[in-house]
């Protein structure tokens, strides 16, 4: 109709069905039409399309790849524990942060171990030095004729009979010239090749120490140092001997348990072969500037050991004062056993402590990478 207005037409153009076209009718024996190919289209012939890949089986990790390597590829940066083994796993980890080398705990442990081992070993080390530069000097004497042995202690009592009135100066505080001809005569006597002039023993507390000349700050570092201006230690009415060695050295023991002497204690000197006895009368602490108990005592023959006191402080000096006992011994108890000292037993009780926390952290670091190592062997989805 003609009088419609042109929106109807267009809405009943829109309800209008679609006419269907008739399927064609194609003999089987009649070739298929080419479809139109356009301009700008790619003929079906010319298209290179890949054959889709089968799909994967399931993908199971080489043994080679399990363990510590597999960790690391799933992110958990194993310390490199697959390329070390044994201790060096247990002293050093990878830090995931700056990727660097660095102590592990156990590392520090053992370290602060040794540092506080070294002033014990060092300590029984020199100690035994001690008695081993002893015992070759009594080697050396018992080499030596009676009659070259009596010579020395002859000469020993002619030097002390005519030196007298002597200053005697702190060794510790107080510079020795030892380029003076009196000192350079005083070195002279019982001057043996290896410069020791004789052996200090003291069985109570073990000590067993060369005797050399003078007391300079390198001699008490050897062993015990006789003063420059006292007896020589070979005995007599009328003398006085003193003998010193150091306390509380870091790598020595020295006198260290002098405190540790009493009165009717004994001590021992051993010159040439012959043994001179003291026994302890009286123990005084003194002002180091304080002589007064170093002179000779008419009628008496005394030997003084001293050292500094208090130990660390040394601000004082001790002295171990003993008077001989006569006749002579002819045999000193043996003094070649350890020496000991009360800091060594808190150093040992310390690296004890130190060994069984270093064996807990070690016990605890291999269960740990015990743990590891069977989490990496388990397959992926069993880790989820």
């Amino acid at each position: 109709m003609t009088g419609e207005t042109g929106p109807v037409r267009g809405r009943r153009a829109l309800n209008t069905p679609t006419p269907t076209p008739a399927p064609e009718t194609k003999s089987r024996t009649a070739p298929r039409a080419e479809p139109r190919v356009e301009s700008n289209a790619v003929p079906k012939t010319a298209l290179h399309v890949e054959p889709e890949p089968a799909p994967a089986a399931h993908h199971v990790e080489p043994k080679a790849q399990r363990g510590p390597a597999a960790g690391v590829a799933r992110g958990r940066r194993a310390a490199r524990v697959g390329e070390e083994s044994g201790l060096a796993s247990l002293l050093f980890y990878t830090d995931p942060k700056e990727d660097k080398r660095r102590l592990s705990p156990l590392a520090m442990i053992l370290i602060g171990i040794l540092c506080l081992a070294y002033p014990v070993t060092s300590t029984v080390w020199n100690n035994w030095q001690s008695k081993v530069v002893s015992r070759a000097y009594e080697g050396q004497v018992n080499t030596q004729s009676q009659e070259l042995r009596n010579s020395y202690i002859e000469r020993a009592h002619a030097y002390n009979a005519s030196h007298q009135g002597m200053a005697v100066l702190d060794p510790y505080l107080d510079d020795i010239a030892t380029d003076l001809p009196a000192y350079q005569e005083y070195a002279r006597v019982l001057d043996q090749p290896d410069g020791i002039m004789g052996i200090v023993k003291i069985p109570k507390i073990g000590v067993k120490l060369p005797i050399y000349h003078g007391t300079s700050p390198e001699t008490l570092q050897r062993g015990a140092g006789h003063m420059f201006g006292t007896d020589i230690p070979v005995g007599g009415i009328n003398r006085h001997s003193v003998v010193t060695a150091h306390t509380g050295l870091p790598t020595s023991t020295m006198f260290d348990r002098l405190t540790d002497l009493g009165i009717g204690d004994e001590f021992f000197f051993e010159i040439q072969g012959q043994v001179f006895g003291y026994r302890v009368v009286r123990v005084d602490v003194v002002d180091p500037h304080d002589p007064s108990l170093l002179v000779r005592v008419p009628g008496r023959d005394l030997a003084t050991l001293l050292t500094c006191t208090p130990y660390g402080v040394n601000s004082h000096r001790l002295l171990v004062t003993g008077e001989r006992v006569l006749p002579d011994p002819v045999e000193v108890p043996a003094v070649d056993g350890l020496q000991w000292s009360w800091w060594m037993t808190l150093f040992v009780l310390a690296i004890l402590i130190s060994l069984l926390f270093a064996f807990l952290v070690a016990r605890s670091a291999l269960a740990r990478r015990g743990e590891d190592s069977r989490r990496d062997m388990l397959p992926r989805h069993m880790l989820r």
